[in-house]
C-alpha cells in the first residue's frame, strides 16, 4: 500500500463515535439516529461511502514496470476506510437492528439495509402518532393527565425527527378539550394566538376557576323546603303540587269518619305487618299530615281546605311573591356585544378566561366575568341573545344593535315614541320598546305567577293567591 493510497482515503481511527452519536438505533428513532450518523460521516468528508459516490476501485491495475497486472493499492486503502465507517454504524445500533446487517460487507450495503428496514417504520410511526394527536380527546380524563399524554405524543413525534409546529399543538390541544371548554378555546384562538407554553398555564388557571365556581356557588333559593318529621308535634306543613293548595290542621273534616278510617287502617296494618315488615322496610310518611303508615293519596286531609301545618307561616315568610325581575334592556348602537350585570338571567353560563374588557364612555375598562345566552320575552314573541357578556359594574343591560342584526335577519325602526325590531324577510315585529326619559327601553312580557286558589291570613298579613290554576 503506497503513501498516496493512504492519503487518498482518510482513516480517522482515533475518533470517539460516542461523542457524535448519542442514540442507539431502534424501530422508533431512525430519523434522529440518521441525522447524527450522517453528521459524523460528513464531518470526516466520507459521506460518499454510504451514498455510493465513492465506490470501490478496481482490484487490479496495469503494472507500469512489467507486463501484466498487479493488485490495486487503492482498493486496500478504500476497504480499510469503508470498514471503519461500517464499524461506526454498527456500533450505534441496537441488538435487534444488528441482526438486519449480519453478513453485509460494505458500509453502503449496511446503510441501505437499515434505511430500507427502519425508514418505512418511521413514516408509519409518524402517521400513527399524528393521527393519535389529532384524535386525542379529554372526555372524562383529568386535565393534568390529558395534557401529560398530549405532550408525550408530541415528544414521540419529536423523537423520530418530526416535531409538531407550535400552532398545530395549540389547535389540536384546544380541539381535544371538548365542548365544556368551548368558550375558552374560542377566546384562545382569537389573534394573537398564544404559544403552546403560554397556553398551558392559562388552561390550568381556567380549570381552577371552574372548580372554584362549582364548589363555592350557593344553592338557588327555594320557596318551599322539606321539613323534618317530629313525632312529638302535630301534623306539619305540606304543599299539594296538583293545585289543591295548603291545608290547615285543627279541625276534623265534616264528611270523614276519622276513627273508622284509623281503625280500618290499623287493622289492615296489623294483619299484614307481621309478614311483610321485614321485607317492606320503613313505613311510608304522608307528605300532607306527616303521619306514618300511608301516602298522600290516601290521606284523610287530602281534600280538607282548612288543613294547614303550624310551620306554613314560617315557610311562606321566605316566599317572595314579587320576585325581582331582570333589569330592562336598552338598545345600544355603539355596543359590539350584549352586556348584562346579572349572570342569573343567562343560560349556558361559562366563566370568562380571556383578557378582554369593556371600555365605557369615560374611558374606564370594566372586567368580564362570564359569558352565556339569554332569552328576552316580549309581548307575543321572544329574542335569543347569543354570547352575552356579564360585566358586574355595568349600570344598564345593553342590547347590541350590531350583534343582534348580525345574528338575526332583522332591522330596527326608531321614532320619537319608541322603536320596533322587525324580521328582515317577513317584516313581522319581533320586539318593541318605548322611549322613557329620553332612553329607548325594550318592552318585556309581564311576569305571571300562578298560585293556588286558597288564601290564608298569617300574622295579620293577607297572602293573596291568584286563582289561575284549575283542577287537573
Amino acid at each position: 500500500m503506497t503513501t498516496s493510497s493512504l492519503t487518498k482515503y482518510a482513516y480517522p481511527s482515533n475518533l470517539n463515535v460516542a461523542n457524535f452519536v448519542s442514540l442507539k438505533l431502534t424501530s422508533t428513532n431512525f430519523l434522529l439516529w440518521e441525522t447524527q450518523v450522517i453528521s459524523l460521516i460528513e464531518s470526516q468528508d466520507l459521506i460518499g461511502f454510504i451514498t455510493g459516490t465513492i465506490s470501490a476501485p478496481v482490484a487490479e491495475i496495469q503494472n507500469s514496470t512489467e507486463d501484466g497486472m498487479m493488485p490495486n493499492p487503492d482498493l486496500a486503502a478504500w476497504t480499510r476506510t469503508d470498514r471503519l465507517i461500517k464499524a461506526w454504524i454498527t456500533a450505534t445500533i441496537s441488538e435487534e437492528a444488528l441482526g438486519t446487517v449480519v453478513g453485509l460487507t460494505t458500509s453502503l450495503d449496511v446503510w441501505k439495509a437499515l434505511s430500507n428496514t427502519y425508514s418505512q417504520d418511521s413514516q408509519a410511526r409518524e402517521f400513527e402518532l399524528l393521527l393519535k394527536l389529532q384524535e386525542k380527546k379529554k372526555d372524562m380524563v383529568p386535565l393534568n393527565d390529558f395534557i401529560r399524554n398530549f405532550k408525550l405524543t408530541c415528544d414521540q413525534l419529536n423523537a423520530i425527527g418530526k416535531p409538531v409546529p407550535d400552532q398545530k399543538k395549540v389547535f389540536w390541544l384546544l380541539n381535544g378539550l371538548g365542548s365544556r371548554y368551548e368558550s375558552f378555546s374560542t377566546t384562545m384562538l382569537k389573534p394573537p394566538v398564544p404559544s403552546y407554553l403560554d397556553l398551558i398555564p392559562l388552561l390550568h388557571s381556567h380549570e381552577l376557576r371552574n372548580k372554584s365556581f362549582l364548589t363555592d356557588q350557593p344553592n338557588p333559593a327555594m320557596a318551599f323546603v322539606g321539613q323534618r318529621f317530629n313525632s312529638n308535634k302535630g301534623p306539619q306543613s305540606s304543599f299539594n303540587s296538583r293545585g289543591k293548595g295548603f291545608h290547615q290542621s285543627g279541625s276534623r273534616p265534616p264528611y270523614t269518619p276519622r276513627n273508622a278510617q284509623q281503625q280500618s287502617h290499623s287493622k289492615n296494618q296489623t294483619q299484614s305487618g307481621s309478614n311483610t315488615a321485614s321485607q317492606a322496610g320503613p313505613l311510608p310518611v304522608c307528605q300532607i299530615c306527616k303521619k306514618r303508615g300511608h301516602h298522600a293519596l290516601k290521606c284523610w286531609h287530602r281534600f280538607d281546605n282548612s288543613y294547614q301545618d303550624d310551620h306554613v307561616p314560617q315557610a311562606l315568610a321566605a316566599l317572595h311573591l314579587n320576585s325581582p325581575t331582570a333589569g330592562e334592556w336598552v338598545p345600544d348602537t355603539g355596543a359590539t356585544a350584549h352586556i348584562t350585570d346579572d349572570p342569573g338571567t343567562l343560560s349556558k353560563l361559562t366563566p370568562y378566561a380571556g383578557s378582554d374588557s369593556v371600555m365605557v364612555g369615560n374611558g374606564s375598562e370594566l372586567s368580564i366575568t362570564y359569558t352565556g345566552h339569554a332569552r328576552i320575552f316580549s309581548p307575543g314573541s321572544s329574542l335569543s341573545l347569543n354570547n352575552v357578556l356579564v360585566v358586574p359594574d355595568i349600570k344598564k343591560n345593553l342590547l347590541s344593535v350590531s350583534q343582534l342584526t348580525s345574528d338575526y335577519p332583522c332591522y330596527f325602526i326608531f321614532d320619537d315614541r319608541g322603536f320596533v325590531i322587525k324580521d328582515l324577510r317577513t317584516h313581522k315585529v319581533l320586539a318593541s320598546g318605548s322611549k322613557e326619559d329620553g332612553l329607548y327601553v325594550l318592552q318585556r312580557a309581564p311576569v305571571r305567577v300562578f298560585f293556588s286558589n286558597r288564601f290564608r291570613v298569617v300574622d295579620s298579613t293577607i297572602l293573596a293567591w291568584t286563582a289561575r290554576t284549575s283542577s287537573t
